[in-house]
C-alpha cells in the first residue's frame, strides 16, 4: 500500500492547484474531533481537479468528506485517500433556481435562497455540513428533505466523467441519497417556490428555536446516530430503554436528545463505537427493533 500511495501522490501532485497532503490528522476535520490519520488527503477546488483525481484513486481505497459532520473515522490510520470537497464553493440564484457547489455550507445555500425569496429548504436550517453531504445523505428535518425540491445533481464518476443526474434516477430514500458508489457530488440544483423573505425567515427562526430546545449544545457530536424506524423515533426508543446518560469512556448518550452521542471528557472513536453497540443491543433486546446507523462509520485499514 505504501508504494501505491507514493505513486498516487506523485500523480496527484501533478494536477495543478490540487492540495495534496500525507498523514493528515482526521480529528482536525470532523465534528467529533476523533479518528486517526488519512494516509493521503486531497482537497480539490474545482470540478476539473476532481475529474482528474478520481481515476488516480481507483486503485486504492478512498472516501469523500465534506464538513466532517455525521461521520466517525476509527482510531486507526485510514490506509487510503480522503477527498475533501469543502473547497468546492459557490452559490448562485437565477429565477427560481438555486445552484450550489458541493463544499458550500448548507446554511449558506439556504440563506441565499431566503434572500431571493425562494422557499423549500428553510426547515433544513441549522443542519451542519455541506451541500454535498446533504445530497449524499438526503438530509432532512421537520418534515422536509434535501431531495424534495432537488432538480439536478452533478456528479463525477470513477473514470473522471462529469454527469448530470436527475434525482428520480437515483434510489434515494430516508436519509439516503442513493449516490452511486465511487461517485462524488460536485453540485446541486434546486427549483424552489417564491415566498416572502420575512415569512421564510420566520420559519427558520422557529426551526432554530426548536433545535435549541431539543438538541445538545456545547459538546462535540456528529448529529443523530440512528435513522428513525418506521412509526417511531430512535431517540424515543433509546430513552425508553433507559439509556439517556449511558457512558463508555468519554462518549455519552445525550441527556437532552437520546439519538445524539456527545463527548464529555477525553474520548476515542472506540468509545463511541462501543456505546453504539450497547445502544443497539439494548434497544433490540427491549423492543425487538434493530436500529440502523445513520452515522457514517469508516474503519481504517487497507
Amino acid at each position: 500500500m505504501t508504494a501505491l500511495i507514493e505513486v498516487a501522490t506523485r500523480s496527484l501532485e501533478s494536477i495543478e492547484g490540487l492540495l495534496v497532503r500525507g498523514d493528515e490528522p482526521l480529528p482536525l476535520h470532523t465534528s467529533f474531533r476523533l479518528g486517526g490519520a488519512a494516509r493521503l488527503w486531497i482537497e480539490p477546488s474545482s470540478v476539473d481537479q476532481v475529474s482528474r483525481a478520481l481515476p488516480v484513486l481507483s486503485a486504492m481505497r478512498w472516501t469523500v468528506l465534506g464538513a466532517g459532520t455525521n461521520v466517525l473515522y476509527d482510531d486507526g490510520v485510514f490506509e487510503g485517500a480522503v477527498l475533501c470537497t469543502r473547497a468546492l464553493q459557490g452559490c448562485v440564484v437565477t429565477g427560481r433556481e438555486l445552484r450550489a457547489s458541493a463544499g458550500t455550507p448548507l446554511g449558506e445555500a439556504i440563506r441565499a435562497a431566503t434572500e431571493a425569496g425562494l422557499s423549500g429548504l428553510e426547515r433544513l436550517w441549522g443542519i451542519p455540513g455541506t451541500v454535498g453531504g446533504a445530497v449524499a445523505g438526503n438530509a432532512g428535518a421537520f418534515g422536509q428533505e434535501t431531495f424534495d425540491c432537488l432538480f439536478k445533481i452533478r456528479l463525477v464518476g470513477p473514470d473522471g466523467s462529469v454527469l448530470s443526474v436527475s434525482p428520480t434516477a437515483l434510489k434515494a430514500g430516508y436519509r439516503r441519497g442513493g449516490i452511486p458508489a465511487h461517485h462524488v457530488v460536485v453540485e446541486a440544483l434546486w427549483i424552489l417556490q417564491p415566498r416572502e423573505p420575512q415569512a421564510i425567515k420566520a420559519s427558520m427562526d422557529e426551526v432554530a428555536r426548536n433545535r435549541a430546545a431539543s438538541q445538545p449544545w456545547g459538546h462535540p457530536t456528529a448529529g443523530c446516530v440512528f435513522r428513525n424506524p418506521p412509526g417511531t423515533s430512535a431517540g424515543r426508543l433509546i430513552d425508553q430503554a433507559g439509556l439517556k446518560g449511558a457512558r463508555v469512556g468519554g462518549a455519552v448518550v445525550s441527556p437532552v436528545h437520546a439519538n445524539f452521542i456527545v463527548l464529555d471528557g477525553p474520548a476515542s472513536a472506540h468509545d463511541v463505537l462501543q456505546l453504539i453497540r450497547l445502544v443497539k443491543s439494548r434497544v433490540e433486546k427491549t423492543f425487538g427493533v434493530c436500529l440502523d446507523t445513520e452515522l457514517s462509520i469508516i474503519e481504517g485499514g487497507a
